[in-house]
C-alpha cells in the first residue's frame, strides 16, 4: 500500500552547517549537511521507501547543484523544482548545546524572488490516494504564504491526506499577528498537525501548554522532547514516553518523528491510522531517536532498511 501513495513534500531547502568544534584561529570548524524540516522529512520518507517529489525552489550555484545530487541519489522527484538565478542556497548555522539541542542562524534570501506558483503540471499530479505535506516559515511568509496555501488547498480538493507542522521560530518572526492568522489557514485545512511544545505556545501565545492545547485543533501530535509526545482531539490526550537514547544532536527529531507519522498512514490507511494512534506515536518517537544517535538530520537512518 505505502509504495502506492506519492508523497509530495512542499517548502524551503537549505544546508545546515552544524558547527562541531571551535578552530584554532578563532573561528568554527563545521559540517554541511543537506537541511530544511520538509527537505529532511522528504529524504526521510524516499529511506523508507516511499514515492517522494519535492516541491521547492533552488538557486543555481553549486550548493544548489549538490542538493538536487542529494535528491536523485535519494530517489526522490526533481520534477517540481525551480531554479533560479536570483537566489542563493539558504544556509542555517546550528551551534549544539551540551544536552544536544540546537540554536539556529538563518541566511537566506527573503525578497518577491523566492515566490514560488504551482504548476498546472504538479496539480495536476495530485490524487485522492496521494500525500501532501508542508511547514515551516514557507508557510507564512509574505513570499510563499499564498502559494502553499493554493497547493494545500488543491491536495485537499483531491482528498489528499494533508499534514503540516509549521516550525514556528518566535525570534525570527516580525509581524506575528499574521503570522498566526496565515497558520490557522493551514491548520483549518491539514488532517494532521505536528507541533513542538513551544510551537503550540508561540502560536497561541498561552504560556502553558494546558491552556494552548486548549486553542488548537483536535487533531493534533506535540512532540515535547524527553517528555515525550502526545496526540490530543479536542478533548482527551494521549501521551506516549520518550524513547531513551544517548543524544548527539536533536536536529531533524521532529522531522523524523513527521516522517513516521505519514509512513503509518501510507502503510496503514485512514482509518487505522486514526485508530491506532498509540502504534503511530510509539513507531514516530523510535525513528525519531535514531536521528538523534547521531550528527545531523538524517544521518541515523542510513542504516534503516528500505
Amino acid at each position: 500500500m505505502a509504495r502506492k501513495k506519492r508523497v509530495f513534500c512542499c517548502g524551503n531547502i537549505a544546508y545546515d552547517l552544524v558547527i562541531t568544534r571551535p578552530n584554532s584561529e578563532g573561528g568554527y570548524s563545521m559540517e554541511a549537511c543537506p537541511g530544511g524540516s520538509v527537505f529532511n522529512v522528504s529524504i526521510m520518507l524516499a529511506r523508507l521507501g516511499l514515492d517522494v517529489s519535492v516541491v521547492s525552489r533552488l538557486a543555481s550555484d553549486f550548493l544548489s547543484d549538490s542538493l538536487v545530487d542529494v535528491m536523485r541519489k535519494e530517489k526522490i522527484s526533481t520534477r517540481h523544482i525551480k531554479r533560479d538565478d536570483r537566489l542563493k542556497t539558504a544556509l542555517a548555522i546550528a551551534r549544539i548545546d551540551s544536552k544536544g539541542d540546537s540554536s539556529y542562524a538563518f541566511y537566506r534570501d527573503t525578497g518577491p524572488e523566492i515566490a514560488l506558483s504551482p504548476s498546472k503540471t504538479l496539480l495536476s499530479s495530485f490524487s485522492e490516494n496521494g500525500v501532501f505535506h508542508t511547514g515551516s516559515s514557507f508557510s507564512y511568509s509574505d513570499f510563499t504564504f499564498e502559494s502553499a496555501l493554493e497547493m494545500m488547498e488543491a491536495a485537499k480538493e483531491k482528498r489528499m491526506f494533508a499534514t503540516y507542522d509549521p516550525n514556528w521560530r518566535e525570534s525570527r518572526i516580525k509581524d506575528k499577528r499574521t503570522a498566526r492568522r496565515r497558520v490557522e489557514k493551514f491548520f483549518e485545512l491539514a488532517d494532521v498537525i505536528k507541533l513542538s511544545a513551544s510551537d503550540a505556545m508561540g502560536i497561541t501565545g498561552k504560556k502553558t501548554l494546558p491552556s494552548a492545547l486548549r486553542k488548537l485543533p483536535g487533531k493534533t501530535i506535540l512532540t515535547m522532547g524527553e517528555d515525550g509526545s502526545l496526540y490530543w482531539d479536542g478533548r482527551d490526550i494521549l501521551k506516549f514516553p520518550a524513547v531513551k537514547v544517548d543524544v548527539v544532536d536533536t536536529i531533524g527529531a521532529g522531522d523524523a518523528f513527521t516522517a513516521g507519522l505519514i509512513l503509518r498512514y501510507c502503510l496503514e490507511g485512514k482509518e487505522a491510522f486514526w485508530n491506532e494512534m498509540t502504534l503511530n506515536l510509539a513507531f514516530a518517537s523510535r525513528l525519531a531517536a535514531m536521528v538523534c544517535s547521531s550528527r545531523g538530520a538524517t544521518s541515523g537512518l542510513k542504516i534503516y532498511p528500505r
